[in-house]
This record gives C-alpha cells, sequence and structure tokens, in this order.
C-alpha cells in the first residue's frame, strides 16, 4: 500500500482529503489510523465505509469524500459539493 498525502483548500483552510473509490489503492496515511483507531468502519464488505464524527455515524458512498478539518475532525461530502468548496493545493 502506497501512502501519500492528498491536500485540497476550502478557502482560506487547507485540509485533507481523500476520495472513495472502487480501485484507489493509495490510501493516506489518516485514514489508515481513523480505522486502525475505530473512527472509520466498514459497511457492505468494504464497499461503503461508515465515520464516526462528533456528531453522529455518518455512511461514505463511493465517489464521496472523507475529509479530515484543521482540528482533526472527519465528515464526507458528495463529489459534486466537494468541487465546489475545495481546490487542489500545489505543495
Amino acid at each position: 500500500m502506497k501512502r501519500v498525502q492528498m491536500k485540497y483548500r476550502r478557502r482560506m483552510n487547507v485540509v485533507e482529503a481523500w476520495r472513495l473509490e472502487s480501485e484507489n489503492h493509495e490510501i493516506p496515511v489518516w485514514i489508515v489510523e481513523a480505522i486502525t483507531s475505530g473512527t472509520i468502519g466498514f459497511v457492505d464488505e468494504g464497499r461503503r465505509l461508515w465515520i464516526h464524527s462528533t456528531y453522529s455515524r455518518m455512511i461514505v458512498e463511493r465517489g464521496s469524500w472523507i475529509i479530515r478539518g484543521s482540528n482533526g475532525g472527519l465528515h464526507s461530502c458528495g463529489d459534486d459539493a466537494f468541487w465546489e468548496a475545495y481546490e487542489e493545493v500545489s505543495e
């Protein structure tokens, strides 16, 4: 498994984000850590994920993004809404 950093910008805040896709073999370290700690779990034999956030448990569908905010909290966002709010950060 190749560990990568994927970063995106929302207005002036830089967040980390990862898109759940069927053939996405690049999984960021923070996703692996969230799975290990029980913050993220698998649904439907890994076809979907759940996120235990501060406020609720959210189901993440294929094609949606998992976003880690500047405070470390996780939430999900659909692809269209993600691209309306974020732009990729060049390092």
